[in-house]
């Protein structure tokens, strides 16, 4: 799943389809006798996979990396993490990730990028005032939990350790497997809901990544690298 177009969304103007297919492959072994039987349970295959990443036309060059940014990182959870596939037999499938934490993760995501590209353009250029204007809209949106996703997942990845590779892979590794933003800091400047208002641990300030800025889904995948 992908971001919603929106007449009230001005930031998210691309969509993510994935899909998971499920095959029953049954294990063949023999009784007491030699003869050949067939296991009652068989084994439950999963094939996944991101079959198309939409963008709409007519965006500035800067927001169309923040839209792929974006839907690149729903399809590596698709991929990596997976939904639940709806077979009856399935034990090993994950619970569905809550709306809240997967547009979270993916905004946060698409937040770091832009901050990278702050960087890295010329201050008194056109891209610099576009994506100053697109973050301030990614804080503002009013359209679905997208502003308030950003705004948990920040407060809880913030702190005081420089960002690192290992801090985005142990971040993600917490959240995917509670279903839940870790704990954040006192001093945190976002405001969270009720999955984080309570003291604990927090990493880095909001910096950018040190994915190479040539590969607008390598922001993400570099740095997550489970």
């Amino acid at each position: 799943s992908g971001a919603a177009l929106s007449g009230v969304d001005h930031v998210h103007t691309g969509e993510c389809l994935s899909s998971v297919q499920v095959n029953e492959v049954l294990q063949e072994g023999s009784n007491s006798g030699g003869s050949s039987v067939s296991s009652a349970h068989p084994d439950l295959i999963h094939t996944r996979s991101v079959t198309e990443i939409r963008i709409l036309e007519g965006q500035h060059l800067e927001a169309v990396g923040r839209t792929l940014v974006h839907e690149a990182l729903h399809g590596w959870l698709a991929l990596w993490r997976g939904q639940p596939c709806g077979h009856a037999l399935c034990r090993v499938c994950p619970q569905q990730l809550p709306e809240l934490i997967a547009e979270g993760l993916c905004e946060l995501a698409a937040y770091q990028y832009l901050k990278m590209r702050k960087r890295e353009v010329d201050r008194d250029s056109h891209a610099h005032r576009v994506i100053d204007y697109t973050i301030r809209q990614m804080f503002e949106n009013t359209a679905g939990c997208y502003a308030v996703g950003l705004k948990q997942a920040l407060g809880s990845f913030e702190g005081n350790e420089p960002i690192s590779r290992r801090r985005y892979r142990l971040f993600f590794e917490q959240t995917l497997s509670t279903g839940r933003f870790p704990r954040k800091i006192k001093n945190s400047p976002f405001k969270l809901g009720r999955d984080g208002d309570d003291d604990g641990d927090g990493a880095g300030g909001g910096g950018g990544t040190t994915a190479n800025a040539a590969s607008v889904t390598g922001a993400v995948i570099a740095n997550i690298a489970l």
